[in-house]
């Protein structure tokens, strides 16, 4: 979280305050002459004429406050979420920041931000970006090793456009580096970029949303929705095409505590696993049309198999389920036919009925046709089966169990039913724990092919993300 302490004046409501910011939290000072009007007008209600009592609690109306500020000549942006409460202490308010924008100048608009972190580093891997000229005698004998680094073509991915917020944005990956003559720090770092590229705009909000749909595309791409430190840059366009960095941008509620284990051990996917299916990728994350709830917030949670867990991958699988097969599980004719039978039956029923009956009848009709979690469990694993199998027989072989589709989507459905409707009391089969593993297996599956990922590169991402280690 932000530590550092900031001053200055802004504006609210038409009053003058003095603010200090600190670790989030946003406290706005008035002057003596304003205490009056903050007291009796925006906290407290008149039921009659001097007569005051507690008024409705003081929510925020502005998406961002921007002040001057004593410690950054360009000023500074907190971002806050309309709707939110105001807590208020001798008429001091207290606001909680979503974000700040610290402006190095007084430009107040962008058309890029690039995004910079632990993570991004290993889903575009810096390593990229530079070679070593290593020849063993100049170096034994004189010490010398020359390290160059490559070009901005070899270090920057394919740009691809998506909407976002209703906006067109250019989306890419991209290696930097600077140099230092400090002692304390390294004379070159690397470090890798995830920018975005749209039209001049200051509308912060927008720039909040672009943060959180990469964040949401970082943590697809490393199984967990922790990401760890983000920080950004706001850039702004000037003479032939180029950017120039104006501002530092910053999430509040980021801690530092993040477990980078998962990346080290290599479980994760770098963007050139999506085989040039990112621009799909991140469409679908902004559109919400892929699911990932069901990914642990973060590495210290992934062996941990509960209630809520078992319940949110089922769901991603249904989801995943609907988005790849919208007909459903196929049925043969003689069933179609069946159940356009019982439709016509339960319709005529419903005609002729009133009152509770008919609306038993109505809830009755939903369950024609109806495909349980068992039957798409053993469809889609069936249309897995060359994918998957492998990953999938030595996982149960290992724990001594059967791998039997129809045993697997049977235990699924049973125990998400235990769970969803709350019969704690129903005894949990071990066994289901290594269903739920599998269907993991299956769901990540399902998503990359809905990508257009070849089944050899879903074989690749999942030995990647879950750290299996099997010859495919």
């Amino acid at each position: 979280m932000e530590s550092e302490t900031y001053t200055g004046e802004l504006s609210y409501r038409d009053i003058v305050f003095r603010f200090v910011y600190k670790q989030g939290e946003l406290r706005l000072y008035p002057d003596e002459r304003d205490k009056e009007v903050i007291q009796h007008e925006w906290l407290m209600k008149a039921v009659r004429p001097g007569v005051y009592v507690n008024g409705d609690p003081l929510l925020m109306e502005e998406s961002f406050l921007e002040g001057r500020c004593h410690e950054l000549q360009g000023g500074i942006v907190f971002l806050t979420q309309i709707g939110s409460y105001i807590n208020s202490v001798d008429c001091t308010l207290i606001v909680t920041v979503i974000s700040i924008i610290k402006r190095a100048t007084r430009c107040a608009t962008a058309s890029r931000l690039s995004l910079f972190g632990t993570c991004i580093d290993y889903v575009f891997p810096v390593n990229r970006a530079w070679k070593s000229d290593f020849n063993w005698d100049e170096a034994q004998n004189n010490g010398v090793v020359s390290i160059t680094t490559s070009d901005f073509d070899s270090t920057t991915s394919k740009r691809f456009k998506v909407e976002v917020g209703g906006k067109e944005v250019c989306v890419y990956f991209s290696v930097g580096w600077t140099i230092s003559h400090n002692i304390e720090n390294p004379p070159i770092t690397l470090s890798s970029s995830l920018s975005f590229e749209f039209e001049e705009t200051s509308d912060y909000s927008f720039l909040l949303e672009l943060w959180y749909q990469a964040k949401r595309f970082l943590g697809f791409m490393t199984n967990q929705s922790d990401v760890g430190l983000l920080s950004g840059r706001l850039g702004h366009r000037v003479e032939n095409g180029k950017y120039r960095s104006f501002a530092e941008m910053k999430l509040t509620e980021q801690m530092p505590d993040f477990d980078v284990t998962h990346l080290s051990k290599g479980r994760y996917l770098t963007l050139d696993k999506l085989e040039g299916n990112e621009e799909k990728l991140f469409q679908d994350v902004s559109s919400n049309s892929i699911y990932l709830r069901h990914l642990p917030r973060a590495n210290k949670d992934k062996h941990v198999i509960d209630a809520s867990r078992f319940v949110l991958v089922t769901a991603a699988f249904e989801w995943e389920f609907q988005r790849l097969y919208p007909d459903g599980v196929p049925k043969k004719d003689v069933r179609l036919e069946g159940e356009k039978q019982a439709l016509e039956i339960i319709d005529r029923e419903i005609e002729s009925s009133t009152g509770e009956t008919k609306q038993a009848l109505k809830r009755a009709k939903l369950s024609i046709g109806f495909t349980n979690l068992q039957s798409k469990v053993i469809h889609a694993a069936k249309q897995f089966s060359p994918v998957i199998e492998v990953f999938g027989k030595r996982l149960y072989d290992l724990n001594g169990e059967e791998f039997k589709y129809s045993k697997i989507g049977e235990r699924l459905a049973g125990q998400r039913n235990n769970f969803a409707h709350g019969n704690i009391d129903k005894d949990f089969e071990g066994v289901a724990i290594l269903d739920l593993v599998y269907l993991g297996y299956l769901v990540l599956a399902m998503q990359l092919r809905y990508l257009g990922i070849s089944d050899k590169g879903i074989q690749k991402a999942i030995n990647d993300q879950f750290g299996l280690h099997v010859a495919v």
